[in-house]
């Protein structure tokens, strides 16, 4: 899987197109997917990997998708699984996830 991830990378890269990789640094309690799940976005939309489908997964995608589109500056996210809309959704964990959203910029032109 993480072969397949950094292939579709390496391709956009050459494509001189930017892509976002979501890496979980830190999981504690009970999380969908633990420390080292990776995930990425492409400009198109498309995604390869999961750190972990529902409520979690949506909300780092609208933040990695903001790094990707505008600020083009990496950080982290640290993400709670017990709040009101996970509880609401049926989606509650009860654990906390750490994400790193790591902009990775297209080759360019030499």
């Amino acid at each position: 899987m993480a072969e397949d991830l950094y292939k579709n990378v390496q391709k956009y890269r050459n494509a001189h197109l930017d892509c976002v990789i979501i890496t979980i640094v830190s999981a504690s309690g009970s999380t969908p997917r633990k420390t080292g799940a990776k995930m990425v976005i492409f400009p198109n939309g498309k995604t390869v990997g999961t750190i972990g489908g529902g409520c979690v997964e949506s909300q780092i995608r609208e933040e990695a998708l903001d790094v990707l589109l505008q600020t083009h500056q990496s950080c982290t996210k640290t993400c709670h699984l017990n709040d009101k809309v996970g509880v609401e959704d049926g989606d509650i964990c009860g654990g906390t996830l750490t994400v790193l959203i790591e902009y990775i910029a297209g080759k360019n032109e030499l």
